[in-house]
């Protein structure tokens, strides 16, 4: 941990295959993955953040945890309003609704530094199907058209 720490703050962008390899290495903990993300991030190599956009792409899933950093890496950067709607999908849900919506705050953080008003349209469209999957949110005994697993996406 210490030694990505080091590679990312002290800027080793000599270092950035090997924080690629542990960024997509499903057997490290999410402190290592989250860690090279953010230095694929931070480094701004279009060739690396191209290779971890595709190993999302890939992915059958991502861990939701990650989902937020790996957006952060790559999203306008070298993938698109739709690769994040697939990568958001694809995303291994394992906590409660309050944790989403948490989560959903630091991605608006990004766009809110990243997002011109095309890629905040293409990225409208592309999400709002997600919000509006089944099973819905049922407030006040009644059903609502916002998705049990995506609600963090809705108005």
């Amino acid at each position: 941990m210490l030694a990505i720490w080091l590679m990312r703050h002290g800027r080793l962008h000599g270092c950035i295959e090997t924080a690629l390899t542990l960024a997509v290495d499903d057997t490290q903990s999410t402190e290592v993955r989250t860690s090279a993300i953010a230095m694929v991030r931070d480094a701004k190599d279009s060739n690396c953040r191209e290779r971890l956009a595709q190993y999302c792409r890939d992915a059958t899933s991502i861990p939701e945890k990650l989902l937020g950093i790996l957006i952060q890496a790559v999203f306008p950067a070298v993938a698109s309003a739709d690769d994040v709607a697939s990568f958001v999908g694809e995303t291994e849900s394992n906590s409660d609704s309050e944790e989403r919506i948490s989560r959903s705050h630091w991605l608006i953080s990004h766009f809110e530094d990243e997002l011109s008003p095309r890629n905040a349209l293409d990225l409208l469209v592309a999400l709002l199907p997600l919000a509006e999957q089944t099973p819905y949110v049922t407030l006040s005994n009644k059903p609502t058209r916002l998705s049990v697993e995506f609600q963090w996406l809705g108005p």
